[in-house]
């Protein structure tokens, strides 16, 4: 046998092979009367034996610590929803008894409706009324059965952008005539605003455009 074999069944070496050690017939233990063990428990109780009490406490509070993370990660990990199965419907499930969107999954469980303030750029643009079939955490809505009512300006305050009154007023009547092709009745006119209405079977809005939710008391 070589030296570097000798290193390599050295138990102190850097070069130290567990593997040729268990396979040699020439290996010399560092200690051979020391006491042997049938298993890690057997031994684990010998050295909690001749422990110190204090350290043995630390032990014991490190353990009960290490058990109690274990515990509290595996509830954990048994009330949550996998990403791959996360989606709308678990968030609505999720937060049927949390704050203010408990609320919203109180009214589409017991059907009842919601009247929606939406908004543009820079002032209230209409309001909805109509029953929620679902919702996320942006507050973005999908109603059913709905009520709109918006307005529109009749026209431009002043031509701004350099046109001419006529072609403020010719782009006015083709607003006027998309309206009417969504449905939208012109219900109340007038100087400067013009109300529309309009029945929907289905709306999305998003939650940026939301100002108010109230429910609709009947």
């Amino acid at each position: 046998m070589d030296d570097d074999d000798r290193l390599k069944l050295d138990f102190t070496s850097e070069k130290f092979d567990a593997t040729l050690v268990l396979n040699s017939t020439e290996v010399v233990l560092p200690f051979p009367d020391a006491e042997t063990f049938e298993t890690v428990s057997d031994y684990q109780k010998i050295v909690e034996k001749n422990m110190d009490p204090k350290k043995k406490r630390e032990r014991q509070d490190r353990l009960k610590a290490m058990t109690l993370q274990q515990e509290e990660k595996k509830l954990r990990d048994e009330n949550t929803v996998p990403r791959s199965q996360r989606n709308v419907f678990t968030f609505m499930e999720k937060s049927a008894s949390t704050g203010p969107l408990g609320v919203l999954v109180k009214c589409m469980n017991e059907r009842i409706k919601v009247k929606v303030w939406t908004r543009n750029y820079k002032y209230i643009r209409g309001i909805c009324t109509g029953f929620i079939e679902a919702f996320d955490k942006h507050w973005n809505l999908a109603l059913s059965d709905v009520d709109e009512s918006f307005v529109k300006y009749n026209k431009a305050k002043s031509p701004a952008t350099g046109e001419n009154m006529e072609t403020i007023t010719a782009r006015t009547e083709k607003l006027d005539l998309q309206c009417a092709q969504i449905g939208s009745v012109c219900v109340k006119k007038n100087a400067k605003l013009k109300t529309f209405q309009r029945n929907l079977n289905k709306l999305f809005i998003r939650g940026d455009n939301i100002v108010l939710i109230s429910i609709l008391r009947l």
